[in-house]
């Protein structure tokens, strides 16, 4: 009897002291933060709303080069004419005078469309980075991921070694399993997402009626 109870005794204290080990085991098994990784650039080559708005700033600096070209073109034919006068035709300081008016005309012109086109596409860039860091926000919060980095250069492009060493101090990922890139699912998703949002605006918009005047035909005149 009394052996039975010691087994009993020894029995009790073992699986007293395997028990919380066990428990304690399953509580530190936590699942880990799902995290993502992104190529920013890569995002903005393929959002369709940043290529739209990169359209338009084309196109503006298009028009710019044609009014520079027009200027040129004109300082040409000035300079060409002022060659073959005499410097006492009364006609030579009014060559002159056009001239230095295109230059100068040229020089704002070029001055104000550089200022435009730079402030136009760092506000293509800020809303492009606004609209894809909102898109990003619901793409994760649906996913469950919780932290995303953005994808690190895999060179050092810097030509001095000052440059080299604050690149290096910058660069917060060193590397990363290529199973955590999101960038080619999220820029489906950017790209559905910016035409549904295209597509309820356009629903939205109210329909413009004509007015009384234009709704009206045109009253002939009477007759005598």
């Amino acid at each position: 009897m009394r052996r039975l109870t010691l087994l009993s005794v020894l029995l009790f204290t073992v699986f007293a002291g395997v028990t919380p080990v066990v428990h304690a085991a399953e509580a530190g098994k936590v699942a880990a933060p799902k995290i993502g990784v992104l190529r920013l650039e890569e995002v903005l080559r393929q959002s369709k709303a940043y290529l739209a708005g990169m359209e338009g700033w084309k196109k503006a600096e298009a028009e710019a080069r044609t009014a520079i070209a027009a200027i040129d073109e004109q300082l040409k034919r000035l300079d060409g004419q002022i060659q073959v006068i005499n410097q006492q035709n009364e006609n030579y300081g009014k060559f002159q005078e056009e001239i230095e008016t295109l230059k100068l005309k040229k020089k704002l012109g070029f001055d104000r469309a550089r200022a435009e086109l730079e402030r136009r596409q760092v506000s293509l860039v800020k809303d492009a980075y606004r609209q894809m860091r909102a898109a990003l926000t619901t793409y994760c919060q649906e996913r469950g991921i919780m932290l995303v980095h953005l994808a690190p250069d895999p060179e050092l492009g810097s030509p001095n070694f000052n440059e080299v060493q604050l690149e290096l101090g910058l660069k917060s990922v060193l590397y990363f399993d290529p199973s955590l890139d999101i960038t080619e699912s999220f820029v489906q998703y950017l790209n559905s997402d910016a035409a549904a949002q295209k597509a309820e605006k356009s629903a939205d918009k109210p329909v413009e009626k004509p007015t009384a005047s234009e709704a009206k035909p045109d009253a002939k005149p009477a007759t005598p």
